[in-house]
């Protein structure tokens, strides 16, 4: 363990200055914990993350993509430009966390908490979103081009100028949506 801890701190101290802090990525690493640490513009591309503990990190401009962070927990989150495409983020918890600009397209967002999450101007094309709860959510100018929102909770989310084209809605609760 030793080892593999002195091998990150070679390759992420000289990145520190990307954005990130070399700890911190080094913590993650080890135990899939980095609460409220800041991992910005962090390549995290295919990345193993199930069951991470991420709440309130920074994790603006990173690349996520393919990456697997099912059930992690992401509350409060700065995830704004970060790059997510095709990451399986099954029953995280995105609660309040903030996803502007975002690349979350084809993600697999089944049964996942986005409550309260401000997901404006997000690139959402073909995500899949069956079951999720994105009550209060703010998708305002998202691209949600047949994305999947099946059984979806939108209850007062503010819909204003998305993109919904051949988005499914079936089953999806509208109640109090901004549209």
């Amino acid at each position: 363990m030793k080892r593999l801890v002195g091998t990150l701190f070679l390759v992420f101290a000289p990145l520190a200055a990307a954005g990130f802090d070399a700890a911190s990525a080094i913590r993650l690493a080890e135990s899939r914990a980095c609460r409220e640490c800041d991992l910005s513009g962090l390549d995290l591309s295919g990345a193993r993350l199930w069951k991470a503990e991420l709440a309130g990190a920074n994790l603006s401009g990173a690349d996520l993509s393919r990456a697997n962070l099912g059930n992690a927990n992401l509350s409060g989150a700065d995830l704004s430009g970060a790059v997510l495409t095709k990451t399986y983020l099954t029953q995280a918890n995105l609660g309040d966390a903030r996803l502007t600009g975002a690349d979350l397209s084809q993600a697999i967002l089944t049964d996942a908490d986005l409550s309260g999450a401000d997901l404006s101007g997000a690139q959402m094309a073909g995500a899949y979103l069956e079951l999720a709860n994105l009550a209060g959510a703010n998708l305002a100018g998202a691209v949600l081009t047949g994305a999947n929102f099946t059984s979806a909770n939108l209850t007062g989310a503010n819909l204003n100028g998305a993109d919904f084209t051949d988005a499914v809605l079936v089953g999806s609760v509208l109640e109090g949506a901004t549209l």
